[in-house]
C-alpha cells in the first residue's frame, strides 16, 4: 500500500485514525483485498492491534463482523481482543460481545474473563488484592454492570473455567450483594 487512506470508506471511517497507518493493518487489508486466504488469527491480530493503540471500540467490532461475514469462526482470543478494545464501551456493547460469543459457541477462558471485567469496570480493579479492595473500587458502580459481572462469572464457573485471582475476588464480592 502507498500509505494513502483510500481504504477508509471501506472500513467505515471518515478520517484517518492512528491505527489505520499501522503496518499490521496495511498488511491485513492487503491480504483481504488481494484475496490471500485469511484466517481467524489474522483478524484477531488486527483487532488486537487496534486494541493496544487505544482507538475506538467500533473498529474491533467492524473487524469481528467482517470476519463472521467471511464464514470464519472466531476464537476465545478474538473475543478477548474485542473485549479489551471495549474499555470505554457502553454496557449494551459489552453485552453484545457476550451474545455474539454465545451465538458462535465460544466458551470463555480465564483470560477472557479478566479482560471482560477490565472492560466492564475500566481501571477500577487496578491493584485490588482483597475482596475489600474490590468492594472499595466498585463502590458506585451501577447495579446493572454488577449483575452482568456476576452473571459472567457464574457462567464461567459453571463451565469449569478456573478463575484468576482478581476474577475470584470479584466473584466473592459480588456473591455478598443482593443483586
Amino acid at each position: 500500500m502507498d500509505g494513502s487512506t483510500s481504504f477508509l470508506p471501506q472500513l467505515g471511517l471518515m478520517q484517518p485514525a492512528r491505527w489505520v497507518t499501522s503496518k499490521e493493518l496495511h498488511l491485513f487489508l492487503f491480504m483481504v483485498n488481494e484475496t490471500v486466504p485469511v484466517c481467524d488469527i489474522h483478524y484477531s491480530s488486527a483487532i488486537h492491534s487496534n486494541r493496544v493503540m487505544d482507538v475506538t471500540n467500533w473498529h474491533g467490532l467492524y473487524l469481528l463482523e467482517d470476519m463472521l461475514s467471511k464464514g470464519l469462526q472466531p476464537s476465545v482470543v478474538t473475543f478477548a481482543n474485542v473485549a479489551g478494545a471495549h474499555r470505554q464501551a457502553l454496557l449494551d456493547e459489552l453485552e453484545g460481545i457476550l451474545s455474539s460469543m454465545a451465538d458462535n459457541g465460544v466458551i470463555p477462558n480465564k483470560v477472557f474473563i479478566e479482560t471482560f471485567l477490565g472492560a466492564l469496570f475500566p481501571a477500577r480493579l487496578t491493584a485490588a488484592w482483597t475482596v475489600d479492595d474490590v468492594r472499595i473500587r466498585l463502590k458506585g458502580t451501577s447495579r446493572h454492570r454488577l449483575r452482568v459481572a456476576k452473571s459472567v462469572l457464574k457462567d464461567a464457573e459453571s463451565r469449569g473455567v478456573r478463575l484468576a485471582q482478581l476474577s475470584s475476588l470479584t466473584e466473592q464480592y459480588l456473591q455478598q450483594l443482593n443483586i
